[in-house]
């Protein structure tokens, strides 16, 4: 019977053990828990856009909108080249202010407008002369939006735009001149 009783005090001495060294290893985990509550999560980095993907990500939307509003504006009555050009600007101002204000929730903003002296610098530099542009006169430039005349119709070519994009990492200014395909 003694050795009953001491195999039952011996067990309860165990499970007292067994109690004090939990105790100890949520103690040492303890600093390594506030250590990940305190540092947070960020996310996957290489999966978020930041810095040059959101000036590309404009960038392709422009090219989008640029093409859209070259379609639109080909082939209609030619009222001239200034008419072609004041048609695509109101074809495309629309998507201008969309991309303005598109990634506003995630902490990014832009202002984006016509450019005329860049495009004014891109017919002078010879730019616009590839593909079939190369074929026929000199473009004019009518508020940042280029134009030619091909057989008495207005064709855009291309627009130029002063695009600045702020983000929670600063702010970065570029001009871009977007050629309409084809």
């Amino acid at each position: 019977m003694t050795d009953r009783r001491l195999a039952f005090v011996g067990g309860r001495d165990r499970g007292q053990l067994v109690l004090v060294a939990a105790a100890a290893i949520a103690m040492a985990l303890f600093p390594l828990v506030l250590a990940y509550l305190q540092l947070g999560y960020a996310g996957d980095v290489a999966a978020e856009p930041t810095g040059p993907a959101v000036g590309e990500d404009l960038d392709r939307a422009l090219e989008r909108a640029v093409s859209e509003g070259g379609s639109a504006v080909d082939g209609t009555d030619p009222g001239g080249n200034g008419a072609a050009a004041a048609a695509f600007r109101s074809h495309v101002d629309a998507d201008l202010g969309r991309l303005e204000t598109a990634r506003i929730e995630q902490g990014t903003a832009a202002r984006i407008a016509y450019a005329p002296g860049v495009a004014e610098e891109w017919v002078t530099d010879g730019r616009w002369r590839s593909g079939v542009a190369g074929d026929f006169a000199e473009p004019t430039v009518h508020g940042g939006v280029v134009v030619q005349d091909r057989a008495g119709e207005p064709v855009v070519l291309a627009a130029a735009f002063d695009v600045r994009t702020t983000t929670p990492d600063g702010t970065v200014e570029r001009r871009v001149v977007v050629r309409v395909p084809g």
